[in-house]
C-alpha cells in the first residue's frame, strides 16, 4: 500500500493565530481566503480521510511551522527512501489577477513536472477529472511545470491548483465548509481509488 505525502503551500497559522508568510491570498478575506489556512485545511481533512480508512498518509509540515520547500521535497524523498512507495500531492490556490477580483479564470489545474512518471501522469488525470466532476470547480486541466515539489521529488507527484482564490465565485466556494468537504472528499477518493 502506498503512503500519500500532502504537502500544503505557503504555510499557514500559527499557534497565536497569525499567518506565517503572506503567502497568496483573496482581494477581500472573507469572503475568500488565505491560501496558506485553505492549503492547511485541506490537507488536514484529507489526511483525516485516508487515517481512518487505514491509507498511510502525512503532511511535510505537519504544524504550523515555516518549512522551506528544499525541507518538504528532502523530507518526500528520505520517507521514499525507507518506505519504497510514496506518491506526493502538492496542495495550493491559484489566482490570476494583480490583487483585484477577476472573472476570467476559474477552476481547478494539475500539473505534473518534465520528467514525470507514468503514475505521476495518471495522478494528475485522475484529479483533474474527478475535481471537475465532483466539485463546483469545474474547469480546469493538466498541464506541465517544473515546480520543485513534483520536479525534485524522486517519487510520483502532482501539483494541485484548487481554484482561483481571486475569482469570487471559486473563492467563495472554497471558503465555505461545503465547498472544503467536497475538495477534501474527491482527492481522498482519487487516493483510495489510486491505491487499490
Amino acid at each position: 500500500m502506498s503512503t500519500w505525502i500532502l504537502d500544503p503551500g505557503h504555510e499557514g497559522l500559527s499557534p497565536g493565530g497569525l499567518y506565517l508568510r503572506r503567502g497568496k491570498q483573496s482581494p477581500q478575506v472573507p469572503p475568500g481566503i488565505y491560501e496558506g489556512v485553505f492549503n492547511r485545511e485541506i490537507c488536514e481533512r484529507v489526511k483525516h480521510l485516508c487515517l481512518l480508512d487505514d491509507i498511510p498518509c502525512v503532511i511535510t509540515n505537519p504544524g504550523p511551522i515555516n518549512a522551506t520547500l528544499k525541507q518538504r521535497y528532502s523530507y518526500c524523498n528520505k520517507l521514499h527512501a525507507i518506505r519504497k512507495d510514496c506518491i506526493v500531492i502538492c496542495i495550493h490556490a491559484n489566482a490570476a489577477g494583480r490583487g483585484q477580483w477577476q472573472t476570467r479564470r476559474e477552476g481547478t489545474v494539475v500539473f505534473h513536472s518534465s520528467n514525470a512518471s507514468k503514475m505521476s501522469k495518471r495522478l494528475c488525470t485522475h484529479l483533474s477529472f474527478n475535481m471537475q466532476a465532483y466539485t463546483e470547480l469545474a474547469k480546469g486541466g493538466i498541464k506541465q511545470a517544473n515546480f520543485s515539489m513534483v520536479y525534485k521529488t524522486k517519487c510520483p507527484a502532482a501539483y494541485l491548483e484548487i481554484g482561483f482564490m481571486d475569482s469570487k465565485k471559486d473563492a467563495e466556494y472554497m471558503a465555505s465548509e461545503t465547498g472544503q468537504r467536497e475538495i477534501a472528499n474527491t482527492i481522498f477518493y482519487t487516493i483510495m481509488y489510486l491505491n487499490k
